[in-house]
């Protein structure tokens, strides 16, 4: 560092500190502190924003590491928007609860296993005028130290954002009659372009189910079964937010949530949907036995939606059934290993469990809050931020993949998991109580669409912005 900036850095330093020391002059809460004297030092004064961030971070916490740990992450937060990331607001909520888990544990390594309040003991009477302030330097320059830290690391995403190649767009009229007759190959390539708008996105997958869409993985295979894109996902160990860690067996995940042309053939099928068998030790309503849930988006390459839990089991029943049943194919590849396992080892199709979701959504990586990173971009992404009002498409967003390749597990529509929402080790399926829904939907804003947000809901609900996803996996009891 040249003399030059680190004297700029200290000038920054003591700036942060002598705006911290004057806001606590007023108040003892050291993560409201924080916070306001963040938007002091940005803008001059408090507005409401900040004053919303600094209660939700310090509210009801009493003066523990935690408390301060969060007046940090907000802090961080907001000095960010200072260089122009102006994320959507639901997304900067987002962010600063990311930071606030990042730097939690940083926070009570660097002061130790001691509280606020026991700070504060010590120095009430030695330091009237603020008794947090043993505290308070060494935790403003932590805070200018997470700020260079967060600024170098946003200038490597955004330098690898401006060297991706961009081709001049044209108008949407233009661009639809210049395509309007590209064969499936043509369109495919145009999808792969990570600046394309997502009212264009929309309108290629529209071309796409109108000559049939080709893709592996989205219709229908030679024999009238759902043609599955099964990707392998490694086993591991990884955190389920706010219920634990868990171990993960290897296992083979959908590329894509399940279609509607794909779960069509389950209803035509006269031992599909209204078979009993797939309904076993389910609680479902009578009325529900009665007929499937209406599609909302009545496209074939669209994610079924307007799916319960319980259809979405019986659904997995039967596909599982069917592969067993399936007279031996000669294919080669991953298809072949997925049905050996399950003819030959006793792996069913069913909905992932939470923490199979996770370990592919983040590959365990704790920092990928998105599948694809830790940074919202929304050209990743299709969320209620892009105003269309319906589902797209699946797999039309090839830069929001997972590592392991796994599409649409940010936006689109929710995806049921097996376990329960309030006690996540129950996977029974007679139970009545609420199921996980995990990755967000069309008709939510990006703040739902990251991979540690849990959706809860009771396993008979149907909805538009709801449907599933596959798994082939080893049992979990009897399904």
């Amino acid at each position: 560092m040249k003399r030059g900036d680190k004297e700029e850095l200290d000038a920054k330093k003591q700036k942060v500190l002598d705006t911290i020391n004057d806001m606590m002059d007023i108040s003892y809460g050291c993560a409201e502190s924080f916070v306001a004297a963040a938007g002091e030092y940005l803008w001059g004064g408090v507005d409401d924003q900040v004053q919303m961030i600094s209660t939700g971070f310090s509210g009801g916490v009493g003066g523990t590491n935690e408390e301060l740990c969060g007046g940090i992450s907000g802090a961080v937060m907001l000095i960010g928007m200072l260089y122009g990331r102006t994320e959507p607001e639901e997304a900067k909520m987002v962010r600063c609860k990311r930071l606030v888990s990042k730097h939690r544990d940083r926070f009570i390594d660097y002061f130790g296993s001691s509280k606020c309040q026991e700070l504060r003991d010590a120095q009430f009477g030695a330091d009237e005028r603020n008794p947090c302030s043993a505290i308070i330097a060494p935790a403003a320059y932590m805070l200018i130290e997470m700020l260079e830290e967060e600024e170098s690391r946003i200038a490597k995403v955004e330098a690898t954002a401006a060297a991706r190649p961009k081709r001049a767009l044209l108008p949407k009229d233009e661009y639809i009659s210049l395509y309007q007759d590209a064969d499936a190959d043509t369109l495919l390539e145009e999808v792969a372009r990570w600046e394309l708008p997502h009212e264009y996105r929309l309108w290629l997958g529209e071309r796409l189910n109108a000559m049939g869409d080709p893709r592996p993985g989205v219709g229908l295979r030679g024999d009238s079964l759902p043609d599955i894109a099964w990707l392998p996902v490694d086993g591991g160990e990884v955190e389920v937010e706010r219920a634990g860690n868990f171990e993960v067996q290897p296992f083979y995940m959908a590329k894509y949530p399940l279609t509607h042309q794909q779960f069509q053939v389950f209803l035509d099928d006269p031992h599909g949907f209204g078979d009993d068998t797939w309904w076993k030790n389910l609680n479902v309503p009578p009325e529900q036995r009665e007929a499937a849930g209406k599609q909302r988006f009545v496209q074939n390459n669209k994610p079924r939606d307007n799916v319960t839990w319980f259809d979405a089991v019986a659904f997995c029943r039967w596909m599982t059934a069917r592969l067993r049943n399936l007279d031996e194919v000669g294919e080669t590849g991953v298809f072949k290993d997925v049905l050996d396992k399950i003819k030959n080892e006793g792996w069913e199709v069913r909905l992932p469990t939470e923490w199979e979701w996770q370990m592919a959504a983040t590959a365990a990586e704790p920092d990928n809050l998105f599948p694809w990173g830790l940074d919202w971009d929304d050209v990743r992404v299709h969320t209620k931020h892009n105003q269309l009002n319906q589902s797209m498409p699946v797999g039309m967003y090839l830069e929001g993949a997972s590592p392991y390749g796994v599409l649409d597990m940010s936006g689109n529509v929710w995806e049921w998991c097996l376990n329960t929402y309030d006690d996540p080790g129950i996977l029974r399926l007679e139970s009545k109580d609420r199921r996980v829904l995990r990755g967000g939907s069309w008709y939510h804003w990006g703040s739902y669409a990251h991979t540690k947000m849990r959706l809860r809901y009771f396993p008979d609900y149907r909805w538009n912005a709801g449907g599933f996803r596959l798994v082939c996996a080893k049992s979990v009891g009897e399904l």
